[in-house]
């Protein structure tokens, strides 16, 4: 046993209520005028931060006498989360009163070009969006499975299937990776993509694993990026001397092992510190099932990585890019999942070995990997990313 990797503990805020007051003075002088206003926020977020950042902005526009009738939230939608009943209700309850809600669709028709990245990726918006005169965005930073990073970024939750087609296609790319940001050309193009979208204020906080927020930034997307950036990393990335013939990662729980899909992207954060043909054991309870039609069907249809890569440039549909990133995975190491779900799927689809439980699945691995295996655990694996110092 080499040890357990945890991402560092840092207190949470004493006062958020008050951090997040003095991080919103400077909107007050974004208010200034009668035009329409536009609020972003993405359902990647988790909803009781949502929530409040939602009723700080609203005391903030209460305080410039800005009528209710002149703001939208905008809610971009997720790639790992459907809008959840229970979530779009307590989100309506809050803005109730104060600002329209609006449900961004990737496949709307009602939406505006609004330029073109570098990566060559043609922009369009949700249309609430360019109609606004004033653009706020408020997000959580977090470290990204393959994105890098996710924060002021999400400006690519409110653009159109197009938009996202033409940044996943960047997905088989070099560079791409958790903790990565100047050298990995999705997480680049996110953010020109967030540029075009003209944001007058962004609101930012950093959360640990059970929600609590830590720390709160404010300004122009650019201004905060960088400070959301460096905490995340001081907290998350936990630099490891050996690698791991066994390494044992939990998603962390409800809500973040609903199912197979959003369970393997901490899979995809502890794949640096397993050697190769190496094993995984993912606890993740699944009660939901696999997750998501695309990421089943890509795996039915397309039999080998490159078919999978070829698809994902021709032609990207939300969820296939774990289809690729699971066939990318198996070819170098084995996964033994620790699930409710049915083994027909677990096996016979998604080709993952099962157990029905944590001991069963450590025994197994032993015995292929010997008495001299070294094994790792990380119990948050959605929130820690282990970076081998040595191989």
């Amino acid at each position: 046993m080499l040890g357990i990797i945890k991402e560092r503990e840092r207190n949470p805020a004493e006062d958020v209520e008050a951090k997040l007051d003095k991080a919103l003075e400077g909107l007050e002088s974004v208010l200034i005028g009668e035009k329409k206003i536009a609020v972003i926020g993405s359902n990647a977020t988790r909803p009781n931060i949502n929530q409040m950042m939602l009723r700080k902005i609203a005391q903030t526009f209460n305080r410039s006498s800005v009528s209710q009738e002149r703001v939208t939230f905008i809610l971009g939608q997720s790639l790992f989360e459907d809008y959840r009943a229970d979530n779009v209700s307590m989100l309506s309850k809050e803005v109730e009163g104060k600002m329209k809600l609006v449900l961004h669709d990737w496949y709307s028709s009602d939406l505006m070009h609004m330029g073109r990245t570098s990566f060559r990726t043609d922009v369009y918006f949700n249309r609430n969006l360019v109609d606004a005169g004033v653009r706020i965005l408020i997000t959580e930073t977090r470290l990204h499975p393959f994105m890098g990073y996710l924060g002021e970024n999400i400006a690519l939750s409110v653009t159109g299937i197009k938009t996202l087609q033409n940044t996943f296609s960047l997905l088989v790319s070099e560079g791409i990776g958790a903790g990565k940001s100047d050298e990995n050309p999705m997480y680049r193009d996110s953010i020109e993509i967030t540029n075009l979208a003209n944001i007058d204020f962004a609101l930012n906080v950093i959360a640990d694993a059970k929600g609590n927020i830590i720390e709160v930034f404010a300004g122009k997307p650019n201004e905060t990026i960088s400070q959301s950036i460096r905490l995340v990393d001081e907290i998350q990335k936990v630099p490891v001397e050996k690698k791991g013939d066994i390494v044992i990662v939990s998603a962390g729980g409800e809500p973040y092992d609903r199912n197979l899909y959003q369970a393997l992207n901490a899979v995809n954060m502890i794949s640096g510190i397993l050697k190769e043909n190496g094993i995984v054991i993912l606890i993740a309870e699944c009660p939901e099932g696999y997750g998501n039609n695309c990421f089943y069907d890509w795996l039915v249809k397309f039999k080998s990585i490159s078919d999978l890569r070829d698809e994902i440039r021709r032609r990207f549909e939300p969820g296939g890019h774990q289809a690729y990133f699971l066939t990318r995975f198996l070819e170098k190491y084995k996964i033994i999942l620790v699930s409710t779900m049915p083994e027909y799927y677990s096996t016979g689809v998604f080709k993952l070995m099962t157990t029905k439980t944590a001991n069963d699945a450590l025994r197994t691995a032993m015995r292929r990997v010997g008495k001299t295996g070294r094994i790792w655990a990380v119990p948050n694996g959605l929130f820690t990313l282990p970076t081998p110092h040595t191989q």
